[in-house]
């Protein structure tokens, strides 16, 4: 139980299972992958004591967890307050209502930061703090990379990348998804170009 807390869900309950090995092995999958980051996160933490930023850090990660959980992604990692999510590995449901549920997620997770953002402000002063979002799907190779000593299992790629670096194109507060994203779900999603 300690250990699979250090796991996505969807991993250690098939690897627990034995439906999964954690052998090195890596599959060609389509991905709808998320990246999120706190603006003004720094500035925060060298303005707060440790303990009052490793509580805003739980708070956040939690709350944001919970979210990425209902709505079915696999949190790959977070690194330091960046998160990074993927969909269409364990549980697909198809590469358009994968990206869809992608974004949903990425708008519910907007307007509960707005909620912690505010709170946070209120207890510990300083600038409002603000989310900024990357999406883009493609494929990548996603499975276990690592030594024989440690693994990882995570998604890599060049639609990796240019999901991490929508998210830090993205302004305060906004959602920058790729054109890929758009020509997959099309008319249900209300956007104006960026440039």
């Amino acid at each position: 139980r300690k250990l699979a807390k250090y796991l996505p869900p969807q991993i250690w309950g098939s690897l627990f299972s034995g439906k999964r090995d954690a052998k090195l092995e890596t599959r060609r999958k389509r991905l709808t992958v998320f990246f999120s980051d706190i603006a003004g996160f720094t500035d925060l933490t060298d303005r707060l004591e440790a303990e009052a930023v490793s509580e805003v850090l739980y708070r956040y990660l939690s709350e944001m967890s919970a979210i990425a959980d209902g709505c079915g992604g696999t949190i790959d990692k977070f690194i330091g307050d960046g998160i990074m999510i993927f969909f269409g590995d364990t549980g697909a449901r198809g590469a358009e209502e994968d990206t869809s549920a992608c974004v949903a997620m990425a708008l519910q997770m907007r307007d509960q930061f707005r909620c912690l953002s505010d709170r946070w402000q209120m207890s510990h002063g300083g600038a409002a703090l603000h989310l900024r979002i990357g999406i883009h799907c493609g494929y990548c190779l996603v499975g276990h990379f690592g030594c024989a000593e440690r693994r990882d299992y995570t998604a890599l790629g060049s639609t990796v990348n240019l999901a991490s670096r929508l998210e830090g194109y993205a302004g305060q507060d906004e959602i920058l998804v790729s054109q890929e994203v758009i020509r997959m779900l099309g008319p249900r999603l209300g956007v104006s170009p960026r440039g």
